[in-house]
């Protein structure tokens, strides 16, 4: 996702309720957690297993790392 369509979703979705924001997600993850994935794994599980997950949460630009200024 580009840097200035990620800045445009921060925004949108920082314009959010609460609630609206709980509502959007939920739906999101409904739409998108991979069908045969375990939802409460009892390990961690390995790359392999969740890099579905993963790729999904990153196309929506969801994960990432951000360090401590």
């Amino acid at each position: 996702m580009p840097q200035d369509t990620k800045a445009r979703e921060l925004d949108r979705l920082e314009a959010l309720s609460d609630e609206a924001f709980r509502l959007e997600l939920r739906d999101w993850i409904e739409a998108n957690y991979p069908p045969g994935m375990v939802r409460y794994p009892s390990r961690r599980l390995f790359w392999r297993e969740n890099r579905e997950w993963f790729m999904r949460l990153s196309a929506k630009g969801w994960i990432g790392a951000e360090l401590a200024t």
